[in-house]
């Protein structure tokens, strides 16, 4: 307990990785709440639809998330050349980006499909944040 106590001190006197971990925990935190209440959302507003949310969100997370990692690790790579700060702006712009898509997919609940759709485009952009982050924090802390 006490290694990992000092290890987290040592974390967190890291500036990269005491940010995107507090970036992460807020990004995480909004996830939660997506998760949470998206099922109770689409079930109140929707409830003629709960086999099609079902499959399709099964999908979403899995196939849409998968591909959206690996986009965001992805462009990453190719760019990181370009500016030290690549990867920083993939996570601020996919998170900036999916706002817009929960506004519209919550706040317009008169067609399941254009809400699911709209769920799906937010965890498209937002999927991109993961490599990026995880890589950030990898090259700029020390080996040890």
């Amino acid at each position: 307990m006490i290694e990992f106590i000092k290890s987290s001190g040592y974390v967190f006197n890291l500036s990269c990785a005491r940010n995107v971990l507090i970036a992460t925990s807020l990004r995480n935190f909004g996830g939660m709440v997506i998760d949470a209440f998206l099922p109770v959302f689409f079930g109140r507003n929707f409830p003629e639809y709960k086999p099609e949310y079902a499959f399709l969100n099964a999908i979403c997370i899995s196939g849409v998330g998968l591909i959206s990692c690996l986009f965001g690790g992805a462009l990453a790579d190719k760019y990181e050349k370009n500016s030290y700060l690549t990867k920083a702006y993939i996570c601020i712009i996919g998170c900036a980006l999916s706002v817009p898509f929960v506004a519209v997919g919550t706040l317009d609940t008169d067609n399941f499909y254009l809400s699911f759709i709209c769920y799906v485009l937010q965890v498209l952009v937002s999927g991109t944040y993961s490599g990026p982050a995880i890589t950030m924090m990898q090259n700029t802390s020390p080996a040890n």
